[in-house]
C-alpha cells in the first residue's frame, strides 16, 4: 500500500501512546527489590492480589506480576522507557557493574533515538532511549 494510501485510511481507534503495560517475572520480592534499587520508582502491592506491584511516577505507571512460566518466556519480554539523559543512564549501569549494549536507531519516520539496553534478573530485556533531534 503506498504512503498516500495508508495517510487517507480511516482509523477506526486513534491511539495517542501506550497508557500502561503488565510485566511477567518469576519472583515478585526480586523484581520488586531490582527495580526499586535501579529505578527508585514508587512500587507498591495490588490491594488485592500480593503477587501483583504496581509501579507509578508522574510519568509512567505499570504492574509487575509474578507468574509461573517456563525460563525462556520472560527472556521475551522487552520494555523500553524513554529518559532525558541516556548518559546518566549508562553511568548508573555502569556503577551497579550491569552489563549492557547501546547504539542508535534511526530507521523510523518519527521516532528515531539513541539507546541502552541490558537484561534484569529474569532475563527480560530492558531499554532506556533519548529521543534524536
Amino acid at each position: 500500500m503506498s504512503e498516500e494510501k495508508k495517510d487517507k485510511r480511516m482509523s477506526l481507534i486513534n491511539v495517542n501512546r501506550t497508557d500502561h503495560f503488565c510485566m511477567l517475572v518469576s519472583n515478585i520480592e526480586n523484581a520488586k527489590e531490582y527495580y526499586n534499587n535501579l529505578f527508585n520508582w514508587n512500587i507498591f502491592y495490588h490491594p488485592i492480589n500480593n503477587k501483583t506491584l504496581m509501579v507509578e511516577t508522574k510519568n509512567l505507571h505499570f504492574f509487575i506480576k509474578e507468574v509461573k512460566l517456563y525460563r525462556d518466556f520472560f527472556a521475551l519480554q522487552h520494555y523500553s522507557f524513554e529518559v532525558e539523559d541516556i548518559s546518566e543512564i549508562i553511568m548508573i549501569l555502569d556503577q551497579n557493574n550491569i552489563k549492557y549494549e547501546k547504539g542508535n536507531f534511526s530507521s523510523f519516520k518519527f521516532n528515531n533515538y539513541t539507546w541502552v539496553e541490558w537484561r534484569d534478573p529474569d532475563g527480560i530485556r530492558l531499554e532506556c532511549i533519548e529521543r534524536l533531534g
